[in-house]
Parts: structure tokens; sequence; C-alpha cells
């Protein structure tokens, strides 16, 4: 046999394996993309029977969470939405969303409890828990326009108190006013917007 026999069985043989090895890679690239395609599948049938366990993904809680909220289930909401900021450690984005819908959903609950006489303390507590959230976004987040026109609307319905300076002549009717320090946020009247 010749040399130049020789190298092109050589080259047949090794090409042979490398393309037995490529068949080999995509095989197990393709069990891989079935594994996680069953992983999704499992995900989506608990997310659909409105189970999330306590090791799943942060979005798997999340969209728990969003589910039932849309269902009127405030107090499991937020208990999902803690379960998913606790999850989303490593996620400071869907950490934000989960603050911003927290507070939504503190605001949605409190203009709904506003009505009610009965409930007026349980709604001035909600309007205080949504305003300690957007301020927990917006300390994270500046420039999220969201939680600005919510916490203006929640200024709205339940100002905060300005602290006023006695004085000390005795004359309880005077007060020392200190100039109201002009406040950035808008004056817009409406409705929670934002993330769901």
């Amino acid at each position: 046999m010749t040399p130049r026999a020789r190298l092109a069985l050589a080259l047949r043989r090794g090409l042979g394996r490398l393309l037995l090895l490529a068949a080999v890679a995509c095989a197990l690239a393709a069990l891989a993309q079935l594994g996680l395609a069953a992983r999704a599948a499992g995900y989506n049938q608990r997310l659909a029977a409105g189970r999330a366990d306590p090791g799943d993904p942060a979005m798997l809680h999340f969209g728990k969470a969003i589910a039932l909220a849309r269902h009127g289930d405030a107090e499991a909401a937020l208990a999902s939405y803690a379960d998913a900021e606790v999850a989303a450690t490593a996620d400071p984005a869907l950490q934000l969303a989960v603050r911003m819908n927290v507070a939504n959903l503190y605001l949605r609950e409190a203009l709904a409890n506003a009505s009610d006489p009965d409930a007026a303390p349980r709604a001035i507590t909600l309007i205080e828990l949504a305003k300690a959230s957007y301020r927990r976004v917006l300390h994270d987040r500046p420039d999220a326009w969201d939680a600005r026109y919510n916490l203006e609307l929640a200024q709205m319905l339940m100002p905060d108190y300005q602290q006023r300076e006695w004085r000390q002549s005795g004359n309880e009717t005077g007060v020392d006013e200190k100039p109201a320090a002009r406040s950035a946020w808008t004056d817009m009247v409406g409705t929670p917007r934002g993330m769901h």
C-alpha cells in the first residue's frame, strides 16, 4: 500500500470516528433538551394547579403569586411573593418586580377596603404598607416611574403627617411652620399601574 493510500485510509477512519463523536454529542444535547422540556412541563403543570414547592425556581413562585392575586387571594399571594423574593436572591430584577407587585397588591387591597367604614383601619394600614414598599422599590431603583406614580397616588389617599414645632411660649395655638419642601412627585390621579 502506498503512503498516499494509507493517508487516505487513516483520514476516512478519523472522519468516521469524528462523525460518530458528533452524533453522540448531538444525541446527548437532544436528551438534555428533552430533560429541560420535561422539567418545564412539570413546572407548568404545578403552576396551573397553583402549587409551588420551596425548592422551585423563583419565577414559579412569582407566577403563582400573580395567579393568586388575580383570583383575589391576597394573603396567599403575599406569601408566594415572599417565597419568590427569597428564591430570587441572585436575580435583582425579579426581586424588584416582586417588591413592586407587593406594593401594588397592598394598594389595590386598600382601595377595595376604603369604601367600607368598618375596614378603614385595615385600609390605612395597607396604604402605609404600600407606601413603604414603593419607597423600597425607589430606593433600589430611583428611575422606576410606575413606583413614583403609585407612591403619589398612595400619598394622595393618605398623606404623610408633617411634624410641627410647638412654640415654647405656652401659646399652644401657635406653631412654628417649617417651610414645606416642594415634593418631587407630580399630582397625578389614577389607579395603580405597572406590573401585575
